[in-house]
């Protein structure tokens, strides 16, 4: 199942699981402190061997293979098949050293991002202001996910003729120097606007202007067009917006309950 042939396509299938599954963080923050904690402390061990074996191991196949034959496989997690994966490729030949490499270093950031969680749930359960404001956020947007999952269920009511944002892919909006266009993050409307100073404007009429390059638009109060906190439909970070300077804005969707706009901008008519 798991001997893909181009190194290429193996690490793209490996790039998707290098975050907690939902289940498995929902499972997590029900689980007791202590429970939490020892979990936060065996990962951490786990991790500083993986760290060592790709620092000092990773340039040299034979090592690697070595450090794949040694490895207990009861330490590897079963999330994702993970477990799986690495039984299967750890059996084969040299064609496939650089599968193992890949291997490592993507199972080292699968770790690195539980590790970030499992201390980010033992630090807000802890009651810690400033949690939130410095967490990665990978880990805002999978607690994001879970915490609105486990909720009361919210109602998001898009326009039929609107088009949901492929999440985690980049769209390219042309905006004309007068040109504007409703956009909805999950059930909340806002309005874009191009011109000399683009801007986000919400339905209360306040106006976020939108910095050259990179903007963090959501819930987190570090995020670069914060938005009402009351709007908890919102995610902490919803919606990354990119600006050229010129014409042109690029919008990736990051948030759970996702980010709509007119479906022609989203999937524009052939021929």
């Amino acid at each position: 199942m798991w001997a893909i042939e181009n190194p290429k396509d193996f690490e793209h299938a490996l790039s998707v699981r290098s975050k907690v599954p939902p289940q498995h963080l929902s499972g997590l923050i029900d689980c007791s402190e202590s429970r939490v904690q020892h979990e936060a402390k065996s990962v951490e061990r786990i991790l500083k061997r993986f760290a060592q074996a790709v620092v000092g191991r990773l340039d040299d196949a034979v090592k690697v293979d070595s450090f794949l034959q040694e490895l207990d496989l009861k330490c590897i997690s079963k999330d994702h098949d993970w477990r799986t994966i690495f039984a299967e490729i750890r059996t084969r030949d040299g064609a496939f050293d650089e599968h193992k490499r890949i291997l490592l270093v993507k199972y080292t950031q699968y770790l690195s991002f539980r590790k970030e969680l499992l201390d980010f749930i033992c630090q807000k359960r802890a009651g810690l202001e400033k949690t939130t404001a410095h967490a990665n956020l990978d880990v805002l947007q999978a607690w994001d996910e879970s915490e609105q999952s486990s909720g009361v269920s919210i109602k998001v009511a898009i326009p039929k003729s609107f088009g949901r944002l492929p999440l985690g892919e980049t769209v390219e909006i042309p905006i004309a120097s007068t040109g504007s266009l409703d956009i909805h993050l999950a059930g909340r409307r806002f309005r874009l606007s191009g011109g000399r100073h683009p801007c986000l404007v919400a339905e209360s009429g306040n106006t976020y202007f939108l910095l050259r390059g990179r903007n963090i638009i959501g819930r987190h109060p570090e995020s670069d067009v914060v938005v009402d906190p009351n709007f908890h439909d919102v995610s902490r970070t919803h919606l990354l917006i990119e600006w050229d300077g010129e014409q042109f804005i690029n919008l990736m969707d990051l948030s759970s309950r996702g980010t709509y706009l007119p479906a022609e901008l989203i999937f524009p008519p052939q021929g």
